[in-house]
């Protein structure tokens, strides 16, 4: 057997499959493609920014400026990220999406979450790969959140409310010291 395929599916994707095998009843596979790609989007972002943190871990001692300047930049984006999360998922719990799109709130929350992401992308790759690769920077959030939250719209409040709760699981950061 191919040794990609004697993995065992991380509990993060296992439950995005469930997830869509769930919903298939409910609504089409087409109608889940803006939260799957919205889902996929945020978490391949989360993942880069992990993997600059272990290679600023690796790089740097504790005591050294440039990890704890990459650790300040992270913790602001974590919490921005955070804020976010919490955004959508009041959202998809409420089934609140007519006037989000306009909400100077929820596009204040993205603009931060994108801008502090870039941020500490930015830093950290100038500290440990010299010159900055493209990465995915989510400058897209505000309509990735819409997205999600659109396809949410039609769900009763409590799979709402169980929808809020495993999207918030599946895009949800670490902690800075949780990251090994």
């Amino acid at each position: 057997m191919h040794k990609a395929m004697q993995k065992a599916p991380s509990s993060t994707l296992l439950r995005l499959v469930i997830f869509v095998l769930s919903l298939a009843g409910a609504q089409s596979l087409s109608a889940q493609k803006p939260v799957l790609d919205a889902t996929h989007d945020i978490v391949e972002a989360r993942e880069q920014v992990a993997d600059l943190v272990r290679d600023i871990k690796g790089k740097f001692k504790e005591s050294a400026p440039e990890w704890r300047g990459a650790r300040d930049r992270y913790r602001k984006a974590y919490a921005e990220y955070n804020a976010y999360i919490l955004t959508v998922k009041a959202a998809i719990r409420q089934g609140k999406t007519d006037n989000l799109a306009k909400d100077p709130a929820y596009k204040k929350n993205a603009e931060e979450a994108s801008n502090s992401a870039k941020a500490f992308i930015e830093y950290a790759q100038s500290k440990t790969t010299g010159p900055t690769r493209s990465v995915f920077l989510i400058a897209a959030l505000f309509s990735q959140g819409i997205n999600v939250i659109n396809a949410y719209r039609s769900f009763r409040a409590d799979q709402r409310m169980q929808e809020a709760e495993a999207f918030e699981k599946d895009v949800k950061w670490l902690r800075w010291e949780e990251i090994k």
